[in-house]
């Protein structure tokens, strides 16, 4: 629904397409959309799967570092959507 409003806004003030921070943003967006089935997906099935075959009651070990790689990839995610945030509001070129 974002990517689609942003484009109708850019349809509607095609002037928007050659502003840097407009095309920025929307490349960003792309990047972080793709971000979910590319990079997060295939990341988290292992967590998922351990868990669900795990038995005990502690949590398992290996959990702990599959975790932290999935964390750090989340966080740029993130980071990506602040940064569109930032761009949308402050439009600085």
């Amino acid at each position: 629904m974002l990517l689609v409003t942003g484009l109708i806004m850019g349809s509607l003030r095609p002037h928007l397409f050659t502003e840097g921070w407009y095309v920025l943003s929307l490349a960003l967006f792309l990047i972080g959309l793709a971000f979910g089935p590319l990079v997060l997906s295939p990341k988290s099935k292992p967590i998922k799967k351990l868990l669900n075959e795990y038995q005990g009651k502690n949590i398992p070990v290996a959990y702990d570092q599959l975790s932290r790689k999935l964390f750090f990839y989340e966080n740029i995610e993130n980071f990506l959507f602040l940064l569109i945030i930032v761009l949308m509001i402050s439009k600085p070129f």
